[in-house]
C-alpha cells in the first residue's frame, strides 16, 4: 500500500497518513526542520494500548488518538454515537483499512447471537461477523467459542 498524507484541518503543520503515522513541519526542540524535511511524531501508549500523539492546536498541545485522526481524514466524520473500532481488534494497528465506525458496546439480543452463530456455520469469519454486528473480532470469537452467551444453544 502506498502511503498517502493529508494535512490536519486544525493545524496545517501536521499531516496524518493512511498507514497510521503522523508527521510535523513545525520546528523541533533540537532545531529547525525545513518544510521539505518533516519529522515523524513518536506515539505514546495510552489506556488499553491506544496510540496517541501530541499536536498543537490554537497554541494548546492536545493529545490525539492516532486511530481517530486516521479515521477522520481517510474515512470521514464520525457519526453521532459511534466510535473508531479496529477490524482485527488490535488497537495499535491504525492502518485506515483496519478502521471503521461502530457502536460501542452494541447490545446483542439472543436473536442476534443465533444469527451470528448461523452465519459462522455458513462460512463467515469472526472479523466479518464483528463488522456486521458492530462488535470486535475478539468478542465475536468469544461468542462463537461459547465463552460468552454460553447459556444460549
Amino acid at each position: 500500500m502506498i502511503e498517502e498524507w493529508r494535512r490536519l484541518e486544525e493545524n496545517y503543520d501536521y499531516e496524518v497518513s493512511n498507514l497510521g503515522r503522523v508527521r510535523s513541519h513545525l520546528l523541533c526542540g533540537r532545531g529547525y526542520h525545513s518544510p521539505d524535511q518533516p519529522y515523524y511524531l513518536t506515539p505514546v501508549v495510552m489506556t488499553r494500548g491506544v496510540l496517541a500523539v501530541s499536536v498543537r492546536i490554537k497554541d494548546i498541545v492536545v493529545k490525539c488518538a492516532i486511530s481517530k485522526l486516521v479515521a477522520k481524514y481517510f474515512i470521514g466524520p464520525c457519526p453521532r454515537g459511534h466510535r473508531v473500532l479496529h477490524r482485527d481488534g488490535v488497537v495499535s494497528n491504525n492502518v485506515w483499512t483496519n478502521l471503521y465506525y461502530g457502536v460501542p458496546n452494541a447490545k446483542l439480543t439472543a436473536t442476534d447471537i443465533r444469527r451470528l452463530r448461523a452465519m459462522s456455520m455458513a462460512g463467515y469469519k469472526a472479523q466479518e461477523l464483528g463488522v456486521e454486528f458492530g462488535i470486535s473480532k475478539h468478542h465475536a470469537q468469544r461468542i462463537l467459542n461459547r465463552r460468552s452467551w454460553k447459556w444460549l444453544p
